[in-house]
């Protein structure tokens, strides 16, 4: 069977991306158990040259990309942008790509989808989530922002295990059904937030492209 590759990015730069990166060590971590092979592009190097690079070397089948965004474009390190319309799209042909950048599945979704890519699964508005002020330097600490990334994270861990895009976003809007009947019932100050923040990606998640792809179809 050939080696199957998976391309994610986490700059690292600000608070935010911070997060991003931490939580997708569970990512990282659940893919190196099945034998895929992780092209980690992370910090610093998260930029245009070293991305471009790697989709030609490697041609990874799942692109996960994590960072800042608009309604047309994604970027790494310090803001530089890695993708946008007219720019790399067509290195990103018959792949899935899975994003949290913020509001990236409009117009860039699109376009990405209209010029080859196979899936794009993104979020049509800001990402939303809450922390803990005392765990910003340990992310992965924090138990306030759990809730909207487990979601996340088990849509990309459900593509890895060979589910279908339709499969696997399910998965990740039942986690969210889940985290949402637990926030209804606590009375924490926080829960409100966190509540609105679930409801919020939940509703704003969103496919373009084929919902029935898998990352195994090309190979």
């Amino acid at each position: 069977m050939p080696q199957f590759h998976l391309l994610i990015t986490r700059p690292e730069f600000d608070w935010a991306t911070g997060y991003f990166s931490s939580w997708s060590k569970h990512i990282i971590d659940f893919a190196k158990e099945r034998n895929i092979n992780v092209l980690d592009l992370r910090g610093h190097k998260v930029t245009k040259k070293n991305f471009e690079s790697y989709l030609v070397e490697h041609n990874p089948p799942l692109v996960v990309l994590n960072g800042h965004g608009t309604e047309s474009s994604i970027c790494g390190h310090k803001n530089e942008v890695l993708i946008s319309i007219g720019i790399n799209e067509e290195k990103l042909k018959s792949k899935i790509i899975y994003t949290i950048a913020c509001k990236s599945a409009n117009a860039l979704g699109l376009s990405l989808v209209e010029k080859g890519t196979k899936t794009f699964i993104g979020y049509l508005d800001d990402f939303s989530f809450y922390t803990n002020k005392d765990k910003q330097t340990t992310p992965l600490q924090d138990e306030i922002a759990r809730p909207c990334f487990e979601p996340s994270i088990t849509l990309v861990n459900s593509l890895l295990k060979g589910k279908s895009v339709k499969e696997a976003a399910s998965n990740a809007l039942e986690l969210y059904r889940s985290w949402i009947r637990i926030y209804l019932h606590k009375s924490d100050i926080e829960a409100p937030y966190i509540l609105r923040a679930l409801i919020w990606n939940q509703a704003h998640l969103t496919i373009i492209g084929d919902h029935e792809a898998t990352i195994f179809d090309n190979n």
